[in-house]
């Protein structure tokens, strides 16, 4: 039976079923858990009182038969007498509130919990610790998993009655705040079991210290997997702690030694403090953890290693390794100096898939010898500013993705000795924020990068080309990055080409190319010949789909005339944007050829005065196959100095354009100057943000750019003798230049042209103020014939 929004009146109505088995309650108000329910029956139950996010997911899973889910705050001051025994029947239990300390007291049976399996308690600030254990009792029979986060008070886990080794008497504040005197035994030996535990997670407990509030002689994990703990000291108080608490003395306090056992735990997560200087002791035995997959160590602010070169060497199964914030840590592995010698090749942490190493600032490598990572997918390395090499002698690293960040120290990625295929399992390759990169590696190196789909390159302030020319090395026919589909360069203030090279360079399946700010970058691949155009006859992008420039201001062109009419065959996408040098984009030949060019965005190129140039060898004879036949979306925006989209004495077709957007292009007179234009699926065009007068199937967009421009030249004088007359009554401030109201459009010389942007604008507020048709009444009035 399922009951939902049920009550205490509800409640109530259902003591007449008394063979009721199964009962399942749900968004159970306040009131339910003060009354007094008598179901003898009962079997089978689940019941959410409050919040949760987990209960359905319990139903569904079918794994337990009794649960129970409560919300349970301070102001509750006792629970029903029916919540008691259903508690201590209980598979699973999930507490929340400051009431939880209640639901804790009634859990436990003559000191022991005896059914539950599944425990989580949250969000009691009431709590200084679970519950007490005397005489080797063993409290949890049959618990699997146990789960205390967001209570802040909380000290440690459990009170010892017999604390061995103890001269006084101890008192400890149980979970119902009752006190003992506990009288010291010194004969039973302490050992803390926990025969079933699958699953422990300590998270975000503000006071917590330590695992006991006394020392023990030991704590056995037989069936732990997962550990995740935060803000951990050590599982119990000693005399090292003290002194680290208490004083400057910095003896080696460890979080695992032997008194510790968890044989097959697979998950380990901890987030340390200062008082922790070694992760391990070095006494551990070699196969300590030898079943752990999963390792993640976050800030230890004294860890100046990990673990130890005989610990690695036991680590067999460890796939996942992340050490993140630990400002001490000067090497991952430790050797010592009578070890170096000695070492062996067997490879360390044999399985690793995953490394992650992130703002460790005195890390300077990770391991002193030769090492060989067969199964390495991927490695992210941020913010290790004193970390030069990975190992100092060699590594053989056949990783999937390289992510590296943020250091200023490196001047080069990989030596020029390395193999060519020290890279083949590569497939994605990250590198931001390194000053002092020059180049990012050899083309042998890049050669044997087979398998390599995109790479990314930002924040370089140092970096002159991607691939640097190896000397006295004579170049192959070999081609780059076969596989590269994505290319990323952004940020690259001193780049001026990607290689320089006197053969052709082919990218087959590239099909994504973004440049962004590489004001020095003037062509793609440098040949024999100096050239400013990005793209010409030393490199083929056939595939090439996605293509944007930014901030380029050194590229005069896009493209050489020369280049095969089929060069752009399958480009999609194509946006310029803030080029300062750029006068014209491409010849109609290769315009022809981009067959499948859907849409076309110029902005911010002040010195552009044509879309396409007209080719001189060409003369008249040109053909009669239209330009750019898929082109749907055309957007010029904020080019000054742009007179026509194309020159041509004939009828050009635009078969699928269908919308066009034209806004502050001052000098553009026509949009086919000198001929005529064909858009048969052009919708209403937009010139400076006015729509045409034309009827909707009868555009032409050279009479409408035509009569936008003589209104514009109108206006603009009317504005100019409006300014004349003005001086003379009133006197001029600027000679030049008349304001039309509104600062984003004003009348220069009778052209109306934009304010001038200080570079540290940003351009897409810029944008937005200026597409927002905030005009006054004269300005708007100059585009109302449009």
């Amino acid at each position: 039976m399922e009951v939902e929004d049920c009550s205490y009146s509800t409640l109530r109505e259902l003591e007449s079923l008394t063979n009721l088995t199964a009962l399942t309650l749900t968004k159970c108000s306040v009131d339910v858990i003060h009354c007094n329910l008598a179901l003898p029956k009962l079997k089978r139950y689940s019941l959410q009182l409050g919040k949760s996010f987990t209960f359905h997911e319990h139903l569904i899973s079918g794994i337990y038969e009794r649960i129970m889910d409560l919300e349970v705050n301070s102001e509750i001051t006792a629970l029903g007498d029916w919540i008691g025994p259903m508690l201590r029947k209980s598979e699973l239990v999930h507490s929340r509130g400051n009431g939880s300390n209640k639901v804790l007291t009634q859990l436990l049976d003559d000191g022991i919990f005896q059914n539950v399996r599944d425990l989580s308690l949250a969000d009691c600030d009431s709590l200084t610790h679970l519950l007490k254990i005397c005489q080797n009792n063993i409290p949890f029979p049959k618990l699997e998993s146990l789960k205390v986060s967001r209570c802040h008070n909380l000290q440690y886990l459990f009170c010892l009655s017999f604390a061995a080794g103890s001269s006084s008497n101890s008192t400890l504040a149980l979970p119902g705040d009752e006190e003992e005197e506990i009288t010291p035994d010194r004969n039973i030996v302490q050992v803390i079991k926990f025969p079933n535990l699958y699953s422990l997670h300590l998270e975000y407990l503000k006071c917590f210290t330590h695992f006991c509030n006394d020392t023990v002689e030991g704590i056995e994990f037989p069936q732990l997997r997962i550990m995740k703990m935060c803000q951990f000291k050590s599982f119990w108080p000693t005399t090292s702690n003290t002194m680290l608490e208490g004083s400057s003395i910095t003896n080696s306090n460890t979080l695992f030694d032997g008194k510790v056992c968890c044989p097959i735990l697979e998950e380990l997560e901890v987030t340390g403090t200062d008082s922790i200087t070694a992760l391990y002791s070095h006494q551990l035995p070699t196969n300590y953890f030898s079943k752990l997959e999963s390792l993640t160590v976050y800030s230890f602010g004294k860890l100046r290693n990990l673990m130890s070169l005989s610990m690695a060497r036991g680590v067999l199964n460890l796939r996942i390794l992340k050490i993140l914030d630990c400002p001490s840590m000067e090497e991952v592995i430790k050797v010592e100096e009578q070890q170096r010698e000695g070492m062996t090749n067997e490879p360390l942490f044999p399985r690793l898939e995953r490394l992650q190493l992130i703002n460790l600032p005195k890390l300077e490598y990770f391991f002193p010898a030769a090492l060989e990572f067969q199964f390495l997918r991927g490695m992210h390395i941020r913010r290790c500013p004193e970390m030069k090499t990975f190992v100092l002698e060699s590594v053989s690293c056949p990783s999937e993705w390289l992510e590296l960040y943020e250091d200023d120290s490196t001047t080069t990625l990989c030596s020029h000795q390395l193999s060519t295929g020290y890279f083949c399992k590569l497939v994605e390759l990250r590198v931001s924020g390194y000053g002092k990169l020059r180049n990012l590696m050899t083309p042998s190196v890049a050669r044997g990068a087979l398998n390599l789909r995109l790479l990314l390159i930002e924040h370089c302030p140092s970096m002159e080309e991607v691939i640097t020319e190896e000397e006295g090395v004579k170049m192959t026919n070999a081609s780059l990055f076969p596989r590269l589909k994505n290319l990323y360069l952004k940020n690259l203030p001193k780049l001026g080409h990607f290689f320089l090279t006197k053969r052709a360079l082919k990218f087959p399946i590239i099909k994504v190319v973004q440049i962004k700010r590489c004001p020095e970058m003037k062509t793609f691949v440098q040949g024999s010949v100096s050239n400013e155009q990005f793209f010409n006859s030393n490199v083929s992008c056939p595939a090439l789909e996605w293509l944007e420039l930014s901030k380029a201001d050194s590229i005069t062109a896009l493209c050489c005339h020369q280049l095969p009419t089929d060069y752009f065959s399958n480009l999609e996408d194509l946006e310029v944007m803030n080029c300062a040098k750029l006068r014209n984009l491409m010849s109609p030949s290769v315009a022809r050829g981009a067959l499948n060019l859907r849409r076309l965005d110029i902005a911010h190129c002040p010195s552009m005065e044509e879309v396409i140039t007209v080719e001189e060898q060409l003369g008249g004879g040109m053909t009669k196959e239209p330009l750019f036949p898929q082109l749907r979306t055309l957007d010029l925006y904020d080019l000054p100095k742009l007179g026509h989209f194309f020159l041509a004495k004939r009828a050009i077709e635009f078969p699928s354009l269908s919308d066009v957007t034209i806004t502050y292009c001052s000098e553009m007179e026509a949009f086919i100057k000198q001929g005529s234009v064909s858009t048969p699926s052009l919708r209403m065009p937009m010139v400076d943000h006015c729509m045409s007068k034309y009827n909707m199937f009868e555009y032409d967009l050279n009479e409408v750019i035509h009569e936008g421009f003589k209104s514009k030249g109108q206006q603009a004088s009317h504005n100019v003798a409006d300014g004349i007359e003005s001086e003379a009554k009133h006197g001029s401030t600027d000679g030049d230049e008349s304001e039309t109201g509104d600062a984003l459009v004003r009348v220069r010389k009778g052209k109306q042209v934009l304010p001038d942007v200080s570079s540290n604008v940003d351009e897409s507020e810029v944008k937005m103020a200026e597409t927002g048709a905030v005009y006054d009444s004269e300005a708007s009035g100059s585009l109302s014939h449009c």
